[in-house]
């Protein structure tokens, strides 16, 4: 596969940052191919979680004025 390929050449390189990152990336491969074969992601989820969230964080002191 394309992907392992890279790494293999990423290897024989031999300088520390790259080894990170291959390491990182051979950590991540599955997923990785995942997204390159269907082109999914959870983005979509992922927006409507952080705008609930800077919502609580906006109004965290505003008063329930039903009560």
């Amino acid at each position: 596969m394309w992907l392992d390929r890279w790494l293999e050449q990423g290897k024989g390189l031999r300088h520390p940052a790259i080894a990170v990152c291959m390491k990182t990336i051979g950590n991540w491969r599955q997923e990785i191919i995942n997204y390159h074969r269907c082109r999914w992601t959870n983005a979509a989820v992922e927006g409507r979680n952080n705008r609930m969230k800077a919502f609580q964080r906006r109004h965290y002191f505003t008063r329930n004025r039903a009560k």
